[in-house]
């Protein structure tokens, strides 16, 4: 009985084993390295396993837990799927195996090694909808705001149409939707609400991105759909809000393009003037022009004491906190510069500007314009970050620069020698790896061995065009025109380093 028992344990063994093995996709990753969150409000198909349920959108593949009633991580690109576009899918009765037919064609998912092959066949006899054997939805109670006033359509707040694309049916009586622009949704069996799951980015195009506790916010542009909002995903419960401005008449712009916090507040530079909300996204404030500022368009911010500052595409700005008013810095050299970036650092502020690295000085109230050997400080200055150890990163249109706190130079990076000609958008220092996001991928910097890597779709980006990062512990976010990628830098199973 005991020699029974002990070789069962050691074939389980064996095949926890080879399946931690086969883990490690072809790319030299394990699964959870790359995860990428992306628009999957569009589903265009259900699958449901013993365990989870698929919905298969435009933009990957959302995984629900059924038993535990909570989102997985969703299946894209990033972790291996061969094509994010879902026309179709499937799963078998054990959940073992997943098959999904795409623009590019079929392929097939084995759970237990978490890898995708091509298939030949698609087994399309096995697609679920039972849209038709359900019938009309106009016997379910809609979410609040929302009504059923077609048999499969459901109509928002804005009489905005919304179809149900496909419905499923499952053995325990669920009833799990796929709709068109509102995402997944559920009535459980033997109620009439409908549910309405949100999970994921609002629209994928994401340009920053901020942390604040455990809620993320990320600032979206326009898509082809012309649709925008700003995302509010907290993760402690998994959670996701989205806020349009459009619909909103207190939120001034969504078009966000520096987000930041103060106590309670959360304040966002925007095309339109400056928003303060409450971390759950209730608007507060807008200060818009002309009354606060003289000009729509805010790009950056920086918080120091009980000033905001607020850099626009013709100067310097500061919110006073306590008195709740917006004053212009003045100053010859800023009064049309662009500053795309600002960082307090030891009892300055640093910004970068179209005119170069400036710095302003609280004890004469002055801005002054730095330089160094070749002047690689005095043209276009796209970011400026804060070195771990001492001194300040600068990222130029044509170079990288660390200075100390003496303001020497201490390293110096040649855009195109280094960064194959493609201009920073954003830096993430860290004291063993510098990270820069340009519109061809993301670069990285060995501090201690002194080398580059760089780092595309094939690796596991969502997508090449990366805007922003932001280094959360061992993970680095980044966001790109095509969705937000949580990188696993520093998984301690990987014996190399990818």
């Amino acid at each position: 009985m005991n020699t029974r028992y002990t070789l069962l344990g050691l074939v389980v063994l064996i095949f926890l084993l080879c399946a931690s093995a086969f883990a490690i996709d072809r790319r030299g990753y394990y699964p959870e390295d790359w995860i990428s969150y992306t628009n999957t409000r569009y589903v265009r198909s259900i699958a449901v396993g013993f365990y989870n349920v698929y919905f298969g959108t435009t933009q990957g593949i959302l995984q629900y837990d059924m038993n535990r009633e909570q989102w997985l991580d969703p299946i894209t690109s990033s972790d291996g799927l061969p094509d994010d576009e879902i026309n179709m899918i499937t799963v078998t009765d054990d959940g073992n195996r997943i098959h999904v037919n795409t623009p590019s064609g079929n392929y097939m998912y084995e759970t237990a090694f978490k890898e995708w092959y091509p298939s030949d066949l698609f087994p399309i006899s096995e697609v679920r909808n039972d849209l038709n054997q359900i019938g009309t939805f106009e016997t379910y109670i809609a979410p609040f705001g929302f009504h059923i006033q077609q048999p499969h359509v459901i109509t928002g707040p804005e009489l905005r149409e919304y179809p149900i694309s496909t419905a499923v049916k499952s053995s325990q009586g669920d009833i799990w939707l796929g709709t068109w622009g509102l995402g997944p949704g559920l009535i459980e069996s033997y109620g009439v609400e409908i549910d309405l799951l949100k999970f994921g980015l609002y629209t994928s195009d994401c340009r920053t991105m901020y942390l604040n506790d455990d809620r993320f916010y990320f600032g979206g542009r326009t898509n082809f759909r012309g649709e925008n909002a700003l995302t509010i995903w907290n993760r402690a419960d998994n959670s996701w809000k989205y806020i349009e401005a459009r619909y909103d008449n207190s939120f001034i712009s969504d078009q966000v393009n520096a987000i930041t916090s103060v106590d309670d507040n959360i304040f966002m530079a925007t095309d339109f003037g400056l928003v303060s909300m409450s971390p759950d996204g209730t608007v507060r404030k807008s200060y818009g022009s002309p009354g606060y500022f003289q000009t729509d368009l805010l790009l950056s911010l920086e918080h120091h004491g009980k000033y905001l500052f607020t850099g626009s595409d013709k100067g310097m700005y500061y919110l006073d906190l306590e008195g709740d008013s917006v004053e212009y810095m003045g100053g010859q050299l800023m009064a049309n510069a662009a500053v795309l970036d600002i960082e307090y650092y030891k009892n300055d502020l640093w910004l970068g500007t179209d005119v170069g690295a400036v710095r302003y000085d609280f004890k004469t109230s002055r801005f002054y314009r730095y330089g160094s050997t070749g002047g690689v400080l005095l043209g276009f200055m796209i970011d400026i970050e804060a070195d771990p150890s001492e001194g300040l990163w600068f990222a130029g249109e044509h170079h990288l620069v660390w200075m100390d706190d003496s303001f020497n130079e201490r390293e110096r990076f040649s855009i195109d020698a280094d960064l194959d000609g493609f201009s920073p958008n954003k830096l993430a220092v860290g004291e063993r790896f510098l990270w820069v996001a340009t519109d061809y991928g993301m670069y990285r910097y060995d501090r201690l061995k002194h080398y580059w890597k760089h780092y595309l779709e094939d690796d596991g980006i969502i997508d090449n065009r990366v805007y922003d990062l932001l280094l959360d512990g061992d993970y680095l976010w980044i966001a790109t025109a095509g969705g937000v990628t949580r990188f696993y830098w520093n998984n301690p199973m990987r014996s190399k380093d990818y």
